[in-house]
């Protein structure tokens, strides 16, 4: 019940100022203007959609195969790349790669990583700008995926 009167007395409040303000008469941009917003969203919003046309190829399988797999499982990636190879940009002729796309709307995921035993490896995780989102070797919270 508070919170409703508190909800109510809040517009009341904006709808009284909104009917004391004079509005404001939006001004055309000018051509350097609309230009840069442009730019600026071409680089905001192009990394999106190459990202996610990505993630629709590389999760359009019902079970994991090869180097796809549906969302929330891993592909892995079995042998050693080759200089031929162009399926993932800048990857290393010494290093086997797994990859797994996460849907996050549902809640967290918790990432359990088996002991290395000293041994060096890396689990970057990325966003949609492909920008890390959290420290290689301290994993945010993940639901465990598995593999069959």
């Amino acid at each position: 019940m508070r919170r409703a009167l508190f909800l109510v007395l809040i517009c009341i409040g904006f709808i009284t100022a909104a009917r004391q303000a004079p509005a404001a008469q939006p001004q055309a941009l000018t051509e350097e203007e609309a230009y840069q917003l442009a730019v600026d969203a071409y680089i905001y919003g192009y990394p999106l959609v190459v990202m996610d046309s990505v993630r629709r190829v590389m999760t359009n399988v019902a079970v994991p195969q090869g180097k796809a797999a549906p969302m929330g499982q891993f592909a892995h990636f079995r042998s050693f790349p080759d200089a031929s190879k162009r399926d993932l940009a800048g990857s290393n002729v010494d290093t086997l790669y797994s990859s797994a796309w996460l849907d996050l709307s549902g809640g967290p995921y918790v990432l359990h990583l088996p002991d290395a035993h000293s041994r060096f490896y890396l689990m970057p995780i990325l966003d949609g700008w492909t920008g890390s989102g959290a420290p290689a070797r301290e994993p945010p919270a993940i639901k465990p995926v598995t593999t069959p």
